[in-house]
């Protein structure tokens, strides 16, 4: 939730304070405050598609087949593999815009489990078979060493394959172009015009979903966090 409010706050340039914070119990909370901070006019300038259009521009330079790419074209078509995290900052230097992070290929991350589990094993066997103490004691100290060497294991390797983070959160064009507008709500001027209520909406519903790792289709107004979306 704090991520969340940060990113809220960055987007829209407002600062919330944490007693309005401890208030937000739903998401419709969440946009009536922005909206409160604000002053939302109901004339709409379309961010998401300033933003496909820069960020089409940086991707796909014009005289390349990908300069005629639509919101559908997959990402993968426009970026080559590997060069994804060089594309990233090459965007971000040249817009000065936050972009979603990276991720970890699910065939690594599944490998980066293994082995830290794998560890975790193998110090929980050692603890258990040389701890001179009774079986109770020698219970609680082999799952203590377990669970600590799992997570110590788990966030040494996150640290480590940072470099291999060159996936993208998202499978297409428009979904970056979507979720960048929203990360970049204040950076991004929607062509000179004044943005709506339903534009506010739809970013703080990509605000959510992208933090919270939930569908916006669970993202309503009446979701609260806690409850039904499960936020901590």
């Amino acid at each position: 939730m704090v991520e969340l409010f940060m990113s809220v706050e960055e987007s829209f340039g407002i600062r919330i304070q944490d007693d309005e914070a401890e208030r937000t119990i739903s998401v419709g909370d969440l946009h009536a405050l922005v909206l409160r901070k604000v002053g939302a006019e109901q004339r709409a300038g379309c961010r998401t598609s300033q933003a496909f259009r820069f960020l089409r521009r940086e991707l796909a330079p014009a005289g390349t087949p990908a300069a005629r790419a639509r919101p559908a074209t997959p990402l993968d078509s426009i970026v080559p593999p590997g060069a994804e995290r060089e594309t990233c900052a090459k965007v971000r230097d040249a817009l000065g815009w936050k972009l979603p992070d990276l991720e970890l290929p699910w065939a690594l991350v599944a490998s980066l489990a293994a082995a830290s589990a794998a560890l975790s094993i193998a110090a929980s066997i050692g603890v258990w078979r040389v701890f001179p103490a009774d079986i109770l004691t020698t219970l609680v100290w082999t799952l203590l060493v377990g669970i600590v060497v799992l997570l110590s294991s788990l966030l040494a390797a996150i640290r480590l394959a940072e470099p291999w983070r060159r996936v993208f959160p998202v499978a297409t064009l428009g979904d970056l172009a979507r979720v960048t507008a929203a990360l970049n709500f204040g950076r991004i001027d929607g062509d000179g015009r004044a943005w709506s209520e339903a534009e506010a909406w739809k970013t703080v519903r990509t605000l959510v979903s992208h933090h919270l790792g939930v569908p916006e289709s669970k993202v309503t107004p009446q979701a609260q966090f806690v409850r039904d979306l499960r936020a901590s």
